[in-house]
């Protein structure tokens, strides 16, 4: 009986391991697809930069220009679905 317990206990010992190691992999990915995703926005507003400037220069705001930039993006992530 003391042999059962025992092995009881090491696989309880594993599982509560194993949801540990899963959850900091889950975190991490989390964070890799917050930075990726926020690269590529910031390389696509550095190479239409001087679009922006122009926009900027006939009278546009800077929340116009994010409202495009955000829209834009949302409309990529509901067809990535």
């Amino acid at each position: 009986m003391r042999h059962e317990c025992s092995w009881f206990t090491r696989l309880a010992m594993l599982i509560a391991l194993i949801s540990k190691v899963s959850a900091m992999i889950e975190i991490l990915i989390i964070i890799a697809v917050f930075l990726i995703i926020s690269q590529s926005i910031c390389l696509n507003i550095c190479g239409r930069r001087n679009i922006i400037n122009m926009i900027k220069s006939i009278g546009v705001t800077d929340k116009f220009i994010l409202l495009v930039f955000t829209s834009k993006a949302a409309f990529l992530g509901w067809l990535a679905r």
